[in-house]
Order: C-alpha cells, then sequence, then structure tokens
C-alpha cells in the first residue's frame, strides 16, 4: 500500500493540496491542522483551493472518524474549490464540508475540465499559469 502524504502550498491567492497514498487517521489529523492553518492566511482576502487526489484512497476508519465534524474551517474568504479525484466515490465522504452555496465547487476527473474551471476563475494570468503547471506536476 502506498504511503499517505500531503502538501498544501499557498501561492498568491491559491492553496494548492495534493492528497495521496492510503490515508489514516493520523495523517487525516496532520493534514486537517495543516489545512486550517492555511485557510487562516486568508481572513479577509478572497481564495480558491484545489485539491489533487488522484493516487489518494481514504480508509473507512477516517471516513467513519467523528473528528472532521468538530473542525470548522474559516471559509468566509473562500470563492472556489476544484478536486481532481480518479473515482468521485473516494471523495464522497466529503461532500458535507463544501455545501456553501457562494462556491463554485468542481469535482472532476478530467483535468481538461479543470482547467475550464480555472479559466473562469478570477485569477490572474499568472496565477493560473502557475496552476495549470502545478496540474501537470507530480
Amino acid at each position: 500500500m502506498n504511503k499517505a502524504t500531503f502538501s498544501i502550498d499557498i501561492v498568491s491567492s491559491m492553496i494548492l493540496v495534493r492528497k495521496s497514498g492510503y490515508w489514516d487517521i493520523v495523517t487525516d489529523i496532520a493534514y486537517i491542522t495543516d489545512l486550517a492553518q492555511a485557510f487562516t492566511r486568508f481572513k479577509s482576502r478572497q481564495f480558491v483551493v484545489i485539491v489533487d487526489m488522484r493516487g489518494w484512497i481514504c480508509s473507512d476508519e477516517v471516513k467513519a472518524s467523528e473528528f472532521k465534524t468538530d473542525i470548522v474551517l474559516d471559509r468566509r474568504a473562500q470563492v472556489a474549490e476544484c478536486w481532481i479525484v480518479d473515482e468521485t466515490k473516494y471523495s464522497d465522504h466529503l461532500l458535507k464540508f463544501v455545501t456553501l452555496p457562494s462556491l463554485d465547487f468542481l469535482r472532476s476527473q478530467s483535468l481538461e475540465e479543470a482547467n475550464e474551471w480555472i479559466a473562469r476563475q478570477t485569477l490572474t494570468a499568472l496565477e493560473k499559469d502557475q496552476l495549470s503547471k502545478w496540474l501537470l506536476a507530480d
């Protein structure tokens, strides 16, 4: 089984997240903690979140954990979120965390569809270019 890893990078007005491997509860807690810290950097400045979940598998232990229900991420300044997944079923349990009506949300298995989502965001040309390159990197 692949070791669980994640990275959270802040680039301008974007939070870029990669998740991969077989996720356990310890990794999940560390991830949520780091993500919450990243969100606090955007108290009133608008931001988007892009999560590359390709190669990520979440254990049943993590899916059933009540830990996540106690965490509140400050999403007031967030305007959009995109998840790129291998299969949508791997992220179904996370949908309840992105239920903001004003959030431009996309969950897709297609990089082409993700790039169309990127094109409609209010990002600068440089940010869009950086994001497209980030998506292609592994």
